[in-house]
């Protein structure tokens, strides 16, 4: 008997029949909550996946709750990029339900085997399609919470990779029956938000759209914006600008870092909003002035679209035109992080400098020619007197 997280691994499941249906091939993986099964389904053939509870968690009303849950929400999120829930188990001891197959892995193997950064068209191939999944099942009223790359699965047919959003364990609905308590931190902090480490419960959309720049920043970098211990992570989540997408395209940059912004009310809106700006940003038709209107006081573009067939390198420089001023800026850093301070610095003004070559202006910098015209006026001023008090 093998034991993982202390739950002994049920092996007379495999080769089960459940519910008149399906047959357990094997155990293909688990998670913090239950066990994920091949199955056949013996009628219409073909390959299904089962997620099963934890036994000693099916004892647990709230967790079951959760758990049946999660299955309600994705049956009801009808979208080609989420996995579908086709059937609940409810028999002899198991608690599970059926979902359709998906054969390519996770996101996150595929980004494993990369190594590094993905390719642009694989870039092109996935987010679009990510946000688009994401934003329906926002306008569904339901918010994700944790997105991340374990929870993207991809299917492979032919050439095509198509990219399905699953886990909605923790999700967040607009009727939620009291699963999320005031104040309670939920998800995976390396892509949760800022407001989500304070509050779990009280989160929107906006929310998400955070999760998914971290996942762009990934994808297109091949690392993550910040790293380190759960301690770490938190102060640096709360408090600093996220480090540069240095090997990320330079057309995604504005976008990636308008997503991760530490107020909410500076991302984008919405996953539509998203998904324009990405859109215009990879579009090689597209004018700079479109993209200027969907990202207002964030970037000037020269030329920011690249021809067809262009390296990276050769995209036009992105600059920023406009700094927003905080709101306070004399606030210092709460090590309570009870509430979103204000950034001292613009990180996307910080990285575009970074990406230009260009030293940070300092602010107050063009009132210093003033000082010294001052200074050079009275010390002018005590010489002339000097002089007339000495004068013979």
């Amino acid at each position: 008997m093998k034991q993982v997280h202390g739950e002994v691994v049920e092996a007379d499941l495999i080769g089960k029949v459940l519910k008149g249906s399906y047959q357990v091939e094997e155990m293909i993986g688990y998670g913090g909550m239950a066990w994920v099964y091949r199955a056949s389904h013996l009628q219409l053939g073909g390959n299904a996946a089962i997620k099963v509870l934890f036994s000693k968690l099916s004892r647990d009303d709230s967790k079951r709750r959760r758990f049946l849950q999660e299955a309600r929400i994705q049956h009801q999120l009808s979208h080609p990029n989420i996995v579908r829930v086709q059937d609940i188990i409810e028999e002899n001891d198991v608690s599970g339900f059926v979902m359709e197959w998906c054969n390519g892995g996770t996101l996150l193997h595929m980004l494993q085997k990369a190594g590094g950064p993905l390719s642009m068209n694989q870039l092109t191939d996935i987010f679009p399609a990510m946000v688009d999944a994401i934003g329906y099942a926002h306008k569904n009223g339901v918010v994700h919470r944790d997105l991340k790359p374990q929870n993207v699965l991809l299917h492979i047919a032919g050439a095509s990779i198509q990219p399905k959003i699953t886990d909605f364990g923790i999700a967040k609905t607009m009727g939620e029956l009291g699963l999320t308590r005031t104040g309670e931190v939920m998800g995976t902090l390396e892509y949760a938000s800022p407001e989500q480490l304070k509050d779990s419960k009280s989160v929107d959309q906006r929310s998400d759209i955070y999760s998914l720049g971290v996942l762009l920043y990934r994808m297109s970098t091949g690392r993550l914006p910040f790293t380190g211990s759960p301690a770490r992570l938190i102060k640096d989540v709360l408090h600093m600008p996220p480090k540069t997408p240095e090997n990320a395209p330079l057309q995604l940059h504005a976008i990636i870092l308008k997503c991760l912004a530490k107020n909410p009310q500076e991302r984008f809106a919405s996953c539509d909003e998203l998904s324009e700006a990405f859109s215009l940003a990879t579009n090689s038709r597209a004018s700079s002035n479109s993209l200027r209107v969907i990202l207002p006081d964030q970037t000037r573009t020269e030329d920011l679209m690249a021809q067809s067939g262009s390296r990276t390198e050769d995209f036009a420089e992105l600059a920023v035109t406009n700094q927003r001023s905080n709101e306070d800026p004399d606030t210092e850093p709460s090590p309570s992080y009870a509430a979103t301070e204000p950034m001292h610095a613009d990180p996307l003004l910080m990285a575009s400098e970074h990406a230009l070559g260009l030293s940070p202006q300092r602010s107050g910098g063009g009132q210093s020619w003033v000082t010294y015209l001052l200074l050079g006026a009275i010390l002018a001023l005590g010489l002339i007197l000097f002089w007339f008090w000495w004068k013979p």
